[in-house]
């Protein structure tokens, strides 16, 4: 059994010999396998960070009838034009809705929906959009807001 397994031992230590010089050579003589980045190409990976985040709640009491309803999401999406990264940006966007109906003698309602953005970098814009009705036994909050992070102006090269 010992003979039967040898062969196969050689095979597999040619093989891995065979895979590791192909990795090795794949990076070429006096290659270092670290890239030295300049200023520019270093704010190209870390300037433009996006975080977003979003919390709704609604509240409802009645004797009667209460009910309520809470929806969020939040997405950050990096992108850049033709994959060239002077020509890229990340995008942050988070919104919630939050509803509370209440019907009968002592009905109480609220809502409330927040968004938390942030982004770094020296060209920055945030927009948002809230909008809220209150209405005998309904309730209800709407907000979005977005957020767009460009590292730098798309002159630098």
């Amino acid at each position: 059994m010992t003979k039967t397994k040898a062969p196969m031992k050689r095979i597999l230590f040619a093989v891995s010999f065979i895979c590791g010089a192909s990795v090795v050579s794949a990076a070429g003589p006096g290659e270092s396998a670290l890239l030295v980045l300049n200023s520019t190409q270093l704010d190209r990976v870390t300037a433009g960070n996006v975080t977003v985040g979003v919390a709704a709640g609604a509240g409802a009491a009645s004797e009667f009838f209460a009910l309520t309803r809470t929806d969020t999401n939040a997405v950050v999406h990096a992108t850049s034009i033709n994959g060239q990264p002077h020509n890229s940006a990340e995008v942050g966007v988070a919104g919630g809705q939050a509803t509370a109906i209440a019907v009968g003698p002592g009905a109480a309602t609220g809502t409330a929906v927040n968004e938390t953005v942030a982004a770094d970098g020296p060209n920055t814009s945030t927009f948002a959009v809230n909008g809220g009705i209150k209405v005998l036994f309904l309730d209800t909050t709407t907000s979005t807001t977005a957020v767009v992070s460009k590292p730098h102006n798309g002159l630098l090269r």
